[in-house]
């Protein structure tokens, strides 16, 4: 015999109690829709300062480990399965995490749980920029190649696509004066370790066959200076801002 309403329906406050006095009318509906409230109280009891029901939705801030803020939207899908979305300060989407294991009913379990996340976003980020701006090899229609960047061949920028370097600006270009790093941590690491704040870590952009100094980097929190204004930044004004705060 199948059931009078449909299996795994998530129901919104007040929806099941409804439903089960239309399925059952009378005192045996009124019975199981008393029956249905106490189980979600006993489930998910109320505290102070929480709403007493499923919390299905929240959005709170983050940080960074470039040093910047953003924001995190959750989306609880069952039980234990947890959905968080990340975009950086300036609204920029930077991935989508997962949490599947049970997350406790409450904002501040919540918020914690996106703070974990956030730094493993910003990670999924920064390979994601590597390799679908940095490795991009055709044009799009919202991205253009710009020859007028030009620094090294097709060849070479093909060989060295997503890899970084310390570079040193000159003029409006980026200039390499290390070999090419696979890694941004160990690149960053060289750039600690070098110790030559007029130089910068960039990346090779393979389309515009350059150097180019890539919008998400942890470097960023302790000397903000070297970050790119914005992901469309040009590389005469962000060499200009680079030579600006090494001055």
């Amino acid at each position: 015999m199948s059931p009078a309403f449909p299996r795994y329906t998530t129901f919104k406050p007040g929806e099941l109690e409804q439903t089960l006095q239309q399925v059952a009318p009378g005192e045996a509906g009124a019975a199981a829709a008393a029956a249905a409230v106490a189980l979600s109280n006993a489930s998910f009891p109320a505290r102070p300062g929480h709403p007493g029901r499923l919390l299905k939705e929240h959005a709170c801030t983050v940080s960074y480990p470039d040093g910047r803020d953003g924001a995190c939207r959750y989306e609880r899908l069952g039980p234990a399965y947890h959905r968080f979305d990340f975009t950086h300060e300036d609204g920029t989407r930077l991935a989508r995490e997962w949490w599947t294991r049970p997350l406790e009913n409450t904002r501040e379990a919540i918020a914690y749980k996106a703070g974990e996340l956030a730094p493993l976003a910003f990670a999924t980020a920064v390979e994601r920029e590597r390799k679908e701006y940095f490795c991009r090899a055709s044009e799009s229609h919202e991205r253009k190649k710009q020859p007028e960047r030009y620094q090294m061949t097709g060849e070479r920028a093909k060989e060295i696509a997503g890899k970084y370097a310390l570079c040193r600006p000159v003029g409006s270009a980026l200039l390499p004066v290390s070999p090419p790093f696979v890694s941004l941590d160990v690149v960053n690491q060289a750039w600690r370790e070098v110790g030559d704040r007029r130089l910068v870590v960039a990346c090779c952009n393979r389309l515009d066959r350059c150097w180019e100094l890539p919008r998400l980097n942890p470097l960023y929190k302790d000397f903000p200076g070297m970050a790119p204004h914005s992901s469309t930044a040009s590389t005469a004004s962000t060499a200009a801002s680079i030579r600006a705060a090494a001055s």
